[in-house]
């Protein structure tokens, strides 16, 4: 797989799971209004771990 791709992926998983605790937040606001600022963080690690 290449780098492109392989991004591409990483950032259309982490699209997919925001909009899914997006939708969640409706439901429980203060759940996902902490999910996804660990989800957010986790993925700045990665996305700054893979572009060293």
């Amino acid at each position: 797989m290449t780098p492109d791709k392989r991004k591409n992926l990483e950032r259309g998983i982490f699209m997919v799971l925001i909009t899914g605790l997006a939708l969640y937040g409706l439901k429980d606001v203060d759940a996902a209004e902490k999910m996804i600022r660990a989800l957010t963080d986790a993925f700045a690690l990665l996305f700054n771990s893979i572009n060293t």
